[in-house]
């Protein structure tokens, strides 16, 4: 990450679930801080996109919006990659972390409807899709849980 100033999905993925894993408190519970996904859109938005991101080239903008389709937010804007990606990344886990755990499975299947939309998961999606559900200490959606993982895309 440091040696050539770029974060790769890859690098993100695995910064963020170490610096869960590893934080103070890790494998408490989580404090509720936003009851409704409504609190939280921009937040949800940025995750989708970043989903949506990994989707096929020419296919960002489908995935995000049939992933935002679920989350039934008014609003949905895509996110667009900035100059501090895992920035702006980080802070919206962090804060979606204390969404109220009955409004996490949502969000989870929002990502997966985006990676999902042009019916191929990739690796890299699916890599997305667990970090999230780790992130927020939520299960995977069970249609997604179920996947054989020889059957996705390189």
């Amino acid at each position: 990450m440091l040696s050539d100033r770029r974060v790769t999905l890859r690098e993100l993925v695995l910064f963020t679930l170490l610096r869960q894993r590893l934080r103070e408190g890790a494998g408490q519970p989580i404090s509720t801080q936003f009851q409704r996904l409504e609190e939280v859109a921009a937040d949800a938005h940025v995750v989708v996109s970043l989903v949506a991101l990994a989707a096929a080239p020419g296919g960002v903008q489908a995935a995000f919006e049939k992933g935002a389709a679920v989350l039934k937010l008014a609003g949905a804007r895509r996110w667009r990659r900035s100059r501090s990606p895992a920035r702006k990344i980080g802070g919206a886990l962090e804060r979606l972390r204390h969404l109220a755990p009955v409004a996490k499975p949502g969000l989870l299947k929002a990502c997966v409807e985006a990676a999902g939309a042009d019916g191929v998961f990739r690796i890299a999606e699916a890599e997305l899709i667990r970090m999230v559900a780790a992130t927020l200490d939520c299960p995977l959606p069970p249609d997604f849980a179920a996947l054989d993982p020889k059957s996705w895309a390189g």
